[in-house]
Formats: structure tokens, C-alpha cells, sequence
């Protein structure tokens, strides 16, 4: 079986919820509280209470929101609406009902806009960002991300600052334009520690280690991965947790520890479906996949790809269908099927070159070419394979052997 070449599926934007170790206790006292509450009161409760349930409970957080939003609209209270608003886009986006959140979190800017709170219009923005980042649209999402900034950085607001610096150097990552990454995480690493806010330093330490697996430093790539576990563990930030274990479940299979990148991805799924989260559950099988195929077991790799990209579909992630449609394509070439194998790589392609993907674009351009070359269509095969070497020198392509070896 021919050497192939898949796409692995790493990080995750970041939501920038946050987590406290005594969570618990707080909803508990919350929800005495609120028993006891004057109507006056109970909007501001029931928000807080909506907070708190997000990461571990989020049908509470839309039904705690949903009874703060009506006592707020009954009391003509802007603030507290805006934030119940806001509260139920987070809750639903948190279950990836990503355009009902979407309107949520229109409505709510609108108000925050309204009533002059620049801070919480600031927030409004990246997640309207996260939400165009989702739907694989990254120029409009690096759009937001960068009105975010300008707004917090010209109203002196320091929270949040990290973290939209941190999903713009995603972007650029995933985009292929990894100086700008470096100095993005870079950057969102520095406010993070001045802030002490370990989850934002947690999510762009493992992407920072992403970027630098992109440009083939394992070591490095592992060294920061770990450092961003331990931050994670100390905090049990479970979301961040699952994201490194599958990050460095990408690594060991890069070094051909096959069990051992399985071993990791298992830990990640375990988490995700714990969680319920089908959109980092579906990234995890699409690399469960791969490392079947590298053992052989097309069948189970099969098996895996399809889990994947149904929920894909079902969540509109194009820049996820792309890539396990690529992966598909690349089992049914190893059973010789070629023109199913053409059929999904073409498609992919043309995901990928809609949101601008280019280092996906590249691996697509590279597989349709040895496709070609398999059946000794080598004109076809030397115009995909020039074109993604083209690509590839131009966007740093950490693989570019692979295409030397073809030529």
C-alpha cells in the first residue's frame, strides 16, 4: 500500500467560555438565592446562573437565559436582556446550532451597541467571528476578529484580548500563513500571562505547538502540546484537554507511533462524547480513520470516515467535509476505485478553494495528481502536482517532499 496522504484535523476555535474548579458550589448558592430573589432581582440571578451551567450543562444556560430574558423584557432592562441574549447564542452555539446562536448574538450587540457597553460589544463581535469561522468563511471571521481588537485595544479593554489573538493566529495557521500565526499566538501568550488567564495561555500554547508541527518541529510541537496539557489538567478544562490529546495524537502518527496516536485519540473521544460535543466527536473519528488506514483495516477506516462526515454535513463544517472527503477519496484509490476516489477529491477541491484553505488545496491538488499517475495519465498528473508545488512553496507546506517524490 502506497505511502498516503490524509488530512488530519487538529484545533478547535476557541469559545472562551470559562470554567471555575468551584463551579458547583456556586450554581448551588446561586439557586438558593434565587429562590428567595425579588423580581427586581431575578434577572441578574438567572444570568449568572445561565453563566455558570455553560460548559457542563448547556440546556440549563438556554433555560435559565430564556426566563432572564422575559422578567428583562417585562422590566425594560436593556443591560440584563442583552446579556440573557448573549447567554442563549452561547448556549446554542455550545451545541453547535450555530445559526440560532447567530441571531442571538445579533440581537444581543445590538443592544450592547444601544446601551454603550463597548466591552461586551467587543465580545459580541469575535463570536460573531467564531460563528463565520465555523461556516469555514475566514475572511469575514478575520474581518471581526480584527474590528474586535481595534475596539478593545482603543477603549483600553484588556479581557478578551488574548483570545481573539489567539483564534486570529489560528486562522492564519489554518490558513497557511504561519509568520503571522507565530506572532498572533505569540502575542496572545503574553496578554494571557499578564492576565492570568491560563485557559486563553492553554489554547494558544497548543495551537503555537500546531504551528510549529506545520513546520515539521516534532519536538517543539511536543514540548508546547505538554506545557498546554498541564495548564489544562490543573484547571480540568475538559474542552482543552480533548483538543491536546488529539493534537498529539496528530504527532505520534506523524512519527508512525500508530497505537499510540489511537491511544490518544481514544482519550479525546472519550471526553467529546462525554461532553456531547458532535463537532470535536467528528474530528476525532476522521483521525481515527487515518490511523486505521495505516494499519490496513480500510473497512474500519471507512467505518470511521463515514461517522465523521455525517455529522459534518449534518453541521454545515465545509472545511470538515473537505477534509474527510479527502481521506475518503484516498481509501477508495487504495482499493483501486479510481474515479470514486476523483469524484470526492474534486469536490473537496472545490470546498476548499471557496473558503480559501490552501494548505487543504495543496493536499487535494497532490492526491488527484497521483491519482493520475496511477492511471498513467501523466499530463494530467504533471498539472496538479505543479500546481500544488506552486502552492506549496508559496504557503511553507511542510510536506513539500512528498511532491518532489512524484515529479
Amino acid at each position: 500500500m502506497k505511502k498516503p496522504l490524509l488530512t488530519l484535523l487538529s484545533v478547535i476555535i476557541c469559545l472562551s467560555f470559562y470554567t471555575c474548579v468551584q463551579a458547583q458550589n456556586k450554581i448551588d448558592s446561586l439557586e438558593k438565592l434565587l429562590q428567595r430573589a425579588k423580581d427586581k432581582d431575578k434577572p441578574e440571578m438567572l444570568n449568572m446562573l445561565s453563566s455558570e451551567y455553560l460548559m457542563e450543562n448547556p440546556e440549563k444556560t438556554i433555560e435559565y437565559a430564556q426566563q432572564a430574558l422575559n422578567y428583562a423584557i417585562d422590566q425594560k432592562d436593556k443591560r440584563q436582556e442583552a446579556l440573557a441574549l448573549l447567554h442563549l447564542g452561547d448556549g446554542n452555539y455550545y451545541l453547535r446550532k450555530i445559526s440560532i446562536a447567530e441571531e442571538y448574538y445579533k440581537n444581543s450587540g445590538q443592544l450592547f451597541k444601544e446601551i454603550d457597553d463597548m466591552a461586551q460589544y467587543s465580545e459580541i463581535l469575535k463570536k460573531r467571528g467564531n460563528i463565520y469561522f465555523f461556516y469555514s468563511r475566514i475572511d469575514s471571521a478575520e474581518i471581526y476578529y480584527k474590528l474586535a481588537i481595534q475596539l478593545k485595544t482603543r477603549k483600553g479593554i484588556n479581557q478578551g484580548l488574548g483570545t481573539l489573538h489567539a483564534n486570529l493566529g489560528l486562522i492564519y495557521l489554518n490558513s497557511g500563513r504561519l509568520d503571522e500565526a507565530f506572532r498572533e499566538l505569540e502575542e496572545a501568550i503574553s496578554i494571557s500571562r499578564k492576565e492570568k488567564d491560563e485557559k486563553t495561555e492553554s489554547f494558544a500554547l497548543s495551537n503555537l505547538a500546531m504551528a510549529y508541527y506545520n513546520k515539521g518541529l516534532i519536538e517543539e510541537s511536543m514540548d508546547y502540546n505538554l506545557k498546554a496539557l498541564k495548564i489544562s489538567e490543573k484547571n480540568n478544562d475538559l474542552y482543552s484537554i480533548s483538543t491536546i490529546y488529539n493534537n498529539l495524537g496528530i504527532l505520534y502518527h506523524f512519527l508512525e507511533n500508530f497505537d499510540k496516536s489511537l491511544e490518544y485519540y481514544k482519550l479525546a473521544l472519550e471526553i467529546n462524547q462525554k461532553r456531547k460535543d458532535l463537532y470535536a466527536t467528528a474530528i476525532v473519528y476522521n483521525n481515527i480513520g487515518i490511523i486505521y488506514y495505516e494499519k490496513k483495516q480500510l473497512d474500519s477506516s471507512l467505518y470511521y470516515h463515514k461517522k465523521s462526515l455525517k455529522i459534518k454535513e449534518k453541521q454545515s463544517d465545509n472545511q470538515g467535509i473537505a477534509s474527510t472527503l479527502h481521506n475518503m477519496a484516498t481509501i477508495y484509490q487504495a482499493n483501486g476505485e479510481y474515479d470514486q476516489a476523483l469524484s470526492f477529491l474534486f469536490q473537496a477541491l472545490e470546498i476548499n478553494q471557496e473558503i480559501n484553505n490552501y494548505l487543504a488545496i495543496i493536499e487535494n491538488k497532490i492526491a488527484i495528481g497521483d491519482i493520475y499517475l496511477d492511471l498513467k495519465n501523466y499530463t494530467s498528473a504533471e498539472k496538479y502536482i505543479q500546481e500544488s508545488l506552486t502552492l506549496a512553496e508559496k504557503y511553507s507546506f511542510n510536506r513539500i517532499y512528498i511532491i518532489y517524490r512524484l515529479l
